[in-house]
């Protein structure tokens, strides 16, 4: 059952996302600037080892952390085009679906108390329910949303999902689980390279775990587990590190979103503020479907969470149905007992810190998406599976009519925002075969001609197509004017750039010229010479806040 239930899981994703609802967002790297900059850094590093984004004859250090970068480089050196990295994120997709639904379906047969044989209905209870919280991951218009696209929110789900269950076993293991502690250290490394506030949340449930190690074995025993956990997440770190100071930018200077956006990042009050959480943010604040105003950040994540109706689809895994796994959470919770109930206790505080971090950390934070608690929702899945499991496993009209409801219900509301989403799909602006033939046409220019005109095209879309390499970059001296695209907008309008559109000095940029500029305020419009796009100013529906730009053609 297992390889049948790992099949139809993995055929599922791969034709939902890469073929049924498949948008063509991924191959154009949509939502920008994210995607761009993941697939242009990649390529940076499987062409020089590098990690830097190509604008113009400068090399400018990108917002994010290289850790997703530096895994689609592996996949780049393996023969992949940069226009098909986002198939990766259908496998990510495919491989979370089949870790949720082999999680559910253990703590279902789990049940049993040890040493007694699983009966054939707890057996054939926890398969169902495990193929059904795989089936509701592949087809929750969220994962269908983000999985098309090289976003790193469900592969930092998948790794934090893992971490998790390695503290767990690392937790139950005893002094024999150094190997769970280790594996545990690494993912959290992992995570944290990848998105680095992720693995700052599976940090409380760490020490949840260190604690129970302490109750149980002492000081000693906690410290140098501790210890084991520090050095499988050093092996991360260190990766990182190398890579950033191989690539010329100082790793002590953090991550770089207050260069790129320092209207919002400048100041801790600009960034996170409790006024977000109760009255929103007028530029990135998601809107309710009916009236079209905005809501306070804490109230649209209670919404989604529980599955409440009254947002954009895109934002849900499920309706109504996350908040039956809550309430069956706390309730399993509150009645656990026998010789694990301290166990079991300490358990459920670390989960509910690490959901309780999510919610409160973006609820004040200055926008807002669905997205940012796809962990949270995991786990919701997997309770809501547990419930079910549970349910179906016991004899009785009564509960099996109850795990018949609640299944019904899971999939009607399920194929119901899936019919949903596919009768309003979002067209995407085809950009990258413009720069393929501006490319072609610039490489081919002497270097006398190219340094009087513009160059043409976006070199970042042009590096994260695969065409500014090493290769053909090493016989250009004259580069010409930089064009007015998306991310030279952003250098100037932070200051980072002069009136003639030339990089200023900074640690983020290898470039010799001048001193850092004064900040100038967030831009409305940006004239875009190249491809005349829009980006909708419903920042959340795009999953990025550059969508707050409105991009109009000059």
């Amino acid at each position: 059952m297992t390889t049948v239930m790992v099949v139809a899981l993995c055929v599922m994703t791969v034709l939902v996302r890469g073929f049924w609802l498949n948008d063509g967002r991924g191959a154009e790297f949509r939502p920008m600037p994210d995607c761009m900059e993941y697939a242009a850094s990649a390529q940076g590093l499987a062409d020089s080892g590098k990690f830097f984004l190509q604008i113009g004859s400068y090399e400018v250090r990108p917002r994010y952390s290289p850790g997703w970068p530096m895994v689609l480089a592996i996949f780049l050196l393996l023969g992949i085009e940069g226009t098909r990295l986002w198939w990766i994120s259908v496998g990510v997709g495919a491989l979370t679906a089949v870790v949720l639904a082999l999680l559910t379906r253990e703590l279902v047969r789990r049940q049993v108390a040890p040493g007694q044989k699983v009966a054939r209905r707890v057996w054939l209870a926890g398969d169902f329910s495990g193929l059904l919280v795989g089936l509701a991951w592949c087809l929750a218009p969220l994962t269908i949303d983000q999985g098309q696209t090289l976003m790193t929110d469900e592969v930092a789900t998948l790794g934090s999902i893992l971490a998790l269950l390695c503290l767990e076993r690392g937790a139950s293991s005893g002094r024999g689980g150094w190997r769970w502690w280790l594996l545990a250290g690494f993912g959290l490394g992992v995570v944290a390279s990848i998105r680095s506030v992720s693995g700052v949340f599976l940090l409380l449930p760490a020490l949840v775990a260190l604690f129970v190690l302490f109750r149980r074995y002492g000081m000693g025993a906690a410290t140098r587990y501790a210890i084991v956990l520090g050095i499988g997440g050093t092996i991360a770190v260190i990766l990182v590190t190398v890579v950033l100071v191989r690539s010329g930018f100082a790793p002590w200077l953090g991550g770089s979103y207050s260069f790129w956006v320092p209207e919002w990042y400048e100041r801790w009050t600009d960034t996170f503020n409790l006024r977000y959480a109760i009255q929103g943010n007028a530029h990135f604040s998601p809107r309710r479907v009916l009236s079209g105003k905005n809501v306070g950040h804490f109230f649209f994540y209670l919404a989604v969470l529980s599955g409440i109706p009254g947002f954009a689809i895109r934002h849900y895994t499920g309706l109504l149905w996350p908040a039956v796994g809550g309430i069956f959470g706390l309730t399993l919770w509150w009645r656990s007992g026998g010789a694990e109930q301290a166990f079991v206790r300490l358990a459920g505080i670390a989960l509910a810190l690490w959901l309780g971090a999510h919610i409160a950390l973006y609820s004040v934070y200055f926008t807002a998406h669905g997205r940012f608690l796809l962990g949270p929702m995991a786990l919701l899945l997997i309770l809501t599976g547990l419930c079910i499991g549970t349910f179906f496993s016991r004899s009785g009209w009564r509960p099996i009519t109850i795990a018949s409801g609640l299944t019904l219900g899971m999939l009607a509301t399920t194929a119901w925002m899936v019919q949903d989403i596919s009768r309003h799909p979002r067209p995407v602006a085809k950009s990258n075969e413009a720069v393929r033939a501006a490319h072609s046409i610039w490489i081919g220019l002497d270097d006398a001609k190219r340094s009087r005109r513009r160059i043409g095209f976006d070199t970042v879309r042009a590096q994260a197509i695969g065409l500014m390499t090493r290769e053909d970059l090493k016989e250009i001296q004259g580069f010409g004017r930089l064009e007015k695209t998306l991310h030279v907008q952003q250098l100037r309008l932070a200051g980072r750039i002069d009136a003639s559109f030339h990089p200023l000095a900074s640690p983020f940029i290898h470039g010799p010229e001048g001193h850092i500029g004064p900040v100038s305020s967030f831009p409305q419009t940006i004239p875009d010479t190249q491809s005349g796009e829009v980006l909708f100013a419903d920042g959340f529906e795009n999953g990025s806040w550059s969508a707050g730009f409105t991009v109009v053609e000059d």
